[in-house]
């Protein structure tokens, strides 16, 4: 007979035991490590799905990813110019595609994701479906990629990529058109401008294109600067004279909101004027138009009362922006007399960049900035990072500017190289932490109880 005694009957018992607890601890350390593979795989899904959830999330990611591209490949030129070094050439002027990428690349994101949100509300419309807003996403998308390769390729992808970013601009005019027909009499103004303005962007942008086409190089030098004046300057002001007035009041005590009605109609004569005198190669008459245009935006400014938002970072940059524009007209008036008396170019393009970096660019940041943090359930309040962010593009604009106004002789590029290193101090850390917030929920969202096992 088979004898067990007790020592061994509790050695087995022992074994079983730790058996058991090793399968156990195996299943409990092997499923956090399961859980957390899924989750790196998920994370990039769920992220997509925040960007593309409303329409300002989906155009300013890739909007600001454009703009961050474009300031990169612009610092790569200069650098490689100031090293005397070859830098990446494609079939066109380094400086024809730097204004190209800007004005209809990059911020062409922007102004789509402001007004596929804004629009149909100023509208009392329905929202824009996701499929219409992300394929005119996607294609303006696709037609910045097929451009910004033209900077190290042939003319033909450069062609077709203007082709198609103006063909998906157009698509998007139509998809807000449909919307603006409810527009009340309090809105209609102002959708109508913006309506007009985003027409004819679409319209240039495809004519950029015909003229690479065609071969007419001359044609195409003259698009990016018309856009400036005709397109995007313009806009930027309607928006600003609808919407600066309205967050002020909803800041300031006993702020009346002063919006007259003659502003944006005057104000885009005028601007379509100074286009016009620009395609036509009259730049003295910059003196009319612009020094009209100027006293107009100074009035504004002094209407809105910039005086009493000091204390509000967020709101005061708005101000501080919009008060780039009548320094910008200012100084082609400027211009426009050096070339009544047969001195033009003076100045070259600082009346451009005063307009384009200080009104414009500035502009965006600020607007982004409160966008960004009130749609992600953030307080909207510009923090020290937001703050010097700004700035520093302040300081970009002034030394962009001080660059063609002549304020050290000779020293022109080193100013240049100044104001692009500003630029990249101060719309790098800004973009991406906006492109954060986009790819994640809003803060202020109830959280989901977590799924029973």
């Amino acid at each position: 007979m088979i004898q067990i005694n007790s020592l061994q009957i509790a050695g087995w018992l022992i074994q079983v035991k730790g058996a058991v607890t090793r399968r156990r601890d195996h299943r409990a350390m092997s499923e956090p490590v399961a859980d957390r593979a899924c989750a790196r795989r998920a994370k990039p899904v769920a992220a997509w799905r925040h960007v593309v959830s409303m329409p300002h999330r989906l155009y300013f990611f890739l909007g600001l990813f454009a703009l961050m591209l474009a300031l990169f490949w612009w610092a790569l030129v200069l650098g490689a110019r100031s090293l005397g070094l070859a830098a990446p050439a494609g079939a066109l002027p380094a400086g024809w595609m730097h204004a190209w990428l800007l004005v209809f690349g990059a911020l062409v994101f922007i102004v789509f994701g402001f007004l596929m949100t804004a629009l149909p509300r100023w509208a009392d419309a329905p929202a824009v479906g996701a499929r219409a807003h992300g394929g005119v996403a996607l294609a303006l998308a696709a037609g910045y990629a097929m451009t910004f390769a033209g900077t190290f390729s042939g003319i033909g992808v450069t062609a077709a990529g203007m082709t198609t970013t103006g063909l998906a601009w157009l698509a998007g005019w139509v998809a807000l058109a449909v919307r603006a027909r409810r527009a009340g009499p309090r809105a209609a103004a102002h959708v109508a401008g913006v309506l007009l303005l985003l027409g004819l962007g679409a319209a240039l942008a495809l004519y950029g294109g015909a003229a690479l086409l065609t071969g007419d190089r001359a044609a195409f030098a003259r698009v990016p600067r018309l856009g400036v004046w005709v397109f995007l300057a313009p806009l930027v002001f309607v928006v600003t004279h609808r919407m600066l007035p309205f967050f002020a009041a909803g800041v300031l005590p006993e702020y009346a909101i002063y919006r007259p009605s003659w502003g944006p109609p005057l104000a885009l004569l005028l601007f379509f004027g100074h286009g016009l005198l620009l395609w036509l190669g009259a730049p003295a008459g910059f003196v009319v138009t612009d020094a009209a245009l100027a006293f107009i935006a100074a009035y504004l400014l002094v209407r809105w009362q910039p005086w009493r938002v000091r204390r509000n970072p967020l709101l005061w940059s708005l101000f501080v922006a919009y008060a780039w524009l009548p320094v910008a007209l200012t100084l082609s008036v400027v211009q426009g007399l050096c070339a009544a008396s047969g001195r033009y170019p003076v100045l070259a393009f600082a009346p451009l960049h005063a307009l384009t970096i200080g009104f414009v660019t500035s502009m965006v940041f600020a607007m982004v900035t409160r966008v960004s943090l009130g749609h992600s359930g953030r307080a909207l309040r510009m923090d020290r990072l937001g703050v010097g962010c700004f700035l520093f593009l302040q300081a970009a604009a002034a030394m962009r500017v001080a660059a063609d106004v002549g304020i050290a002789p000779g020293a022109r590029a080193t100013w240049m190289r100044a104001s692009i290193v500003c630029m990249l101090v101060a719309l790098v850390p800004w973009a991406l932490r906006c492109i954060r917030y986009y790819a994640q929920p809003r803060v202020d969202a109830p959280v989901r109880p977590a799924a029973k096992r």
